[in-house]
């Protein structure tokens, strides 16, 4: 899998529109980190995804995108009950803090990967979902 470059030279146009040259550097920095945990996991190499997952998370905070990324690992990797404690924690986590309620696309793929989960393990899913 290749970096889609044009996608990452347009994220890298916007972010020059802040004046704070660290702010810039760093948030390039996140968009190519995100990029490359996904080129991890997709190659298969779930453990270096986690890894990386982890990296970040100890740089900022948990971030919806990280706990989709880390569900999303749990997922390939056959850790399917895992997955699901994981992505129903994240369902209540949106649900009380409206700072995690304005990413609707992480929540729609929060919900995507957790009714997959629930319906694979047999699990319930409809009493979950608060959207």
């Amino acid at each position: 899998m290749k970096f889609n470059s044009s996608k990452i030279e347009a994220k890298l146009k916007e972010l020059y529109n802040f004046e704070d040259e660290e702010l810039i550097i760093g948030l390039a920095q996140i968009y190519f980190d995100v990029d490359a945990i996904l080129i991890k996991i997709h190659s298969g190499n779930i453990a270096a995804a986690l890894s990386s997952i982890d990296e970040l998370k100890e740089k900022f905070q948990d971030s919806i995108k990280l706990l989709n990324l880390k569900g999303l690992c749990l997922i390939n990797s056959g850790q399917y009950e895992n997955a699901y404690a994981l992505l129903l924690k994240l369902l209540s986590v949106i649900e009380q803090n409206e700072e995690f309620q304005e990413d609707e696309k992480e929540i729609e793929i929060t919900l995507h990967n957790f009714i997959a989960v629930a319906k694979y393990l047999g699990r319930p899913h409809q009493d979950h979902l608060m959207y």
